[in-house]
Protein backbone atom coordinates (compact mmCIF):
# COMPACT_ATOMS: atom_id res chain seq x y z
CA UNK A 1 0.00 0.00 0.00
CA UNK A 2 1.20 3.51 -0.77
CA UNK A 3 2.09 5.76 2.11
CA UNK A 4 0.59 9.15 1.21
CA UNK A 5 2.90 10.84 3.71
CA UNK A 6 6.07 9.68 1.95
CA UNK A 7 7.37 12.69 0.09
CA UNK A 8 10.76 11.18 -0.75
CA UNK A 9 9.72 10.66 -4.37
CA UNK A 10 8.27 14.11 -4.92
CA UNK A 11 9.82 15.75 -7.92
CA UNK A 12 9.57 19.39 -8.76
CA UNK A 13 7.72 19.96 -12.03
CA UNK A 14 7.02 23.09 -13.94
CA UNK A 15 3.48 24.19 -13.17
CA UNK A 16 2.45 24.26 -16.83
CA UNK A 17 3.45 20.58 -17.16
CA UNK A 18 0.96 19.56 -14.46
CA UNK A 19 -2.57 18.85 -15.58
CA UNK A 20 -5.57 17.79 -13.50
CA UNK A 21 -6.85 14.24 -13.78
CA UNK A 22 -9.80 13.60 -16.02
CA UNK A 23 -13.01 12.41 -14.40
CA UNK A 24 -12.33 8.82 -15.43
CA UNK A 25 -8.72 8.96 -14.19
CA UNK A 26 -9.84 10.39 -10.87
CA UNK A 27 -12.56 7.74 -10.56
CA UNK A 28 -10.01 4.98 -11.25
CA UNK A 29 -7.57 6.40 -8.69
CA UNK A 30 -10.26 6.65 -6.04
CA UNK A 31 -11.58 3.16 -6.79
CA UNK A 32 -8.08 1.73 -6.42
CA UNK A 33 -7.61 3.53 -3.11
CA UNK A 34 -11.03 2.38 -1.83
CA UNK A 35 -10.23 -1.23 -2.73
CA UNK A 36 -6.88 -1.03 -0.93
CA UNK A 37 -8.59 0.28 2.23
CA UNK A 38 -11.28 -2.41 1.99
CA UNK A 39 -8.58 -5.10 1.91
CA UNK A 40 -6.88 -3.48 4.89
CA UNK A 41 -10.20 -3.46 6.78
CA UNK A 42 -10.73 -7.17 6.11
CA UNK A 43 -7.22 -7.96 7.38
CA UNK A 44 -7.74 -5.86 10.51
CA UNK A 45 -11.10 -7.52 11.19
CA UNK A 46 -9.46 -10.94 10.90
CA UNK A 47 -6.73 -9.89 13.30
CA UNK A 48 -9.31 -8.55 15.74
CA UNK A 49 -11.27 -11.80 15.55
CA UNK A 50 -8.08 -13.80 16.18
CA UNK A 51 -7.32 -11.66 19.24
CA UNK A 52 -10.90 -11.97 20.50
CA UNK A 53 -10.84 -15.76 20.17
CA UNK A 54 -7.49 -16.15 21.94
Amino acid sequence: MVNNNDFSEVSHLEEQKISPLTSSELRAELQTEIEAYQIEIVILKQQLETISNA
